[in-house]
């Protein structure tokens, strides 16, 4: 989303070397929204997944929900949350 922190260095070091991440990175912001939505129309996998820079996922996230997705056939899923501020 153009972030002006340094989230897109730090992403490029992670995914350096793995071929199933391909980096999307706008030019300007353009808000949430319309980011997510470029994101899906170059998505080229079979699920799609949110992360936010505020979100933290436990270990084995993607993977619970892809099986339960899976068993249960079905097309979309979410998720509960805990909230976890500054002081937790």
């Amino acid at each position: 989303d153009a972030s002006t922190d340094q989230s897109l260095a730090k992403i490029k070091e992670i995914i350096e070397g793995d071929s199933r991440i391909r980096l999307l990175s706008l030019k300007e912001n353009v808000g949430a929204a319309k980011a997510r939505n470029i994101a899906i129309e170059e998505a080229r996998g079979r699920y799609i997944a949110f992360l936010d820079s505020d979100d933290i996922w436990l270990p084995h996230k993607l993977k619970t929900q892809l099986l339960f997705m899976e068993e249960m056939n079905a097309a979309f899923s979410y998720a509960s949350y805990s909230l976890i501020d500054e002081n937790s």
